[in-house]
């Protein structure tokens, strides 16, 4: 509830947020292209890191994969695909990290293009 809350304070009125799995978010931005979303997603990243959870104040970070229309897919399964590859070489390479790729085809080879 709390990550919900904190991430909802980075919303704007036209970006939406939801549960997507166990542990998984999905945040779109409206009017964004990939270069905002890396930007949002950083500074997201950051604000986990260093709010203090629960009364014990507990650290945590995130892992996240960034897409973005058109660079990374003209459909909504091959934007998943793509952001999804993404949080799995976030994920793989330590804590709190932000991974997106630069364009379509190395999304869907899952090859990291850069690292963030």
């Amino acid at each position: 509830k709390e990550l919900g809350d904190l991430m909802a304070t980075h919303l704007r009125s036209i970006d939406a947020a939801g549960r997507y799995g166990f542990d998984e978010f999905i945040i779109t931005l409206g009017k964004s292209g990939l270069e905002q979303g890396v930007a949002f997603a950083r500074n997201l990243a950051r604000a986990v890191e260093e709010h203090p959870f629960t009364p014990q104040k507990i650290a945590s970070t995130i892992s996240i994969g960034v897409a973005a229309y058109p660079d990374n897919g003209k459909s909504m399964d091959k934007l998943l695909t793509a952001a999804r590859n993404a949080l799995f070489e976030a994920q793989r390479s330590g804590r709190n990290k932000v991974f997106h790729y630069v364009s379509e085809w190395d999304a869907e080879r899952a090859v990291l293009c850069e690292n963030n």
